[in-house]
């Protein structure tokens, strides 16, 4: 006979992480694109598609290291959600830098998430994209009961 506990007993630790990175990447990607159209006066390339593409792999990356610092109910996790939200991209960006061009890609890629603060608008969808990955996962984690790893703080 078969055990039937929920009907989602797949959502566990690592698949959590998973679905947070996911998100964060979906999310690079979305403020990559509102950067472009709105730096589209300034910044004169003649392809787009890899500032969206570095925007989803340090996304997807910093996700997946910051994964457990989502989702925690309180101060505490709200805290600990903005402190990802500053770190995952910066961390992304320093990863996804050294694999463009090693050394001076790593420091580029690292202070390129400060691009955010030239326009309110991307700034904005910045911070309603992170917003929504904290809430999603707070709800997931509340809902199927996943506690966060010990190695998070």
């Amino acid at each position: 006979m078969e055990n039937r506990t929920t009907p989602i007993i797949w959502l566990r630790h690592d698949k959590l992480r998973i679905l947070v990175a996911l998100q964060s990447a979906l999310a690079g990607s979305l403020v990559s694109s509102v950067l472009i159209f709105a730096l589209n006066n300034y910044v004169t390339s003649p392809d787009h598609k890899d500032l969206i593409l570095i925007g989803l792999a340090s996304g997807a990356i910093g996700g997946l290291i910051f994964s457990g610092w989502y989702g925690r109910p309180g101060r505490r996790g709200l805290f600990f959600a903005g402190l990802a939200s500053i770190l995952c991209p910066m961390l992304g960006g320093a990863v996804v830098g050294t694999f463009i061009a090693p050394g001076i890609g790593t420091l580029l890629g690292a202070f390129m998430p400060l691009l955010l603060f030239v326009t309110p608008i991307a700034l904005l969808a910045w911070c309603i994209c992170l917003c929504a990955i904290h809430l999603a996962t707070l709800q997931m984690r509340s809902k199927f009961k996943v506690r966060s790893p010990k190695h998070c703080p």
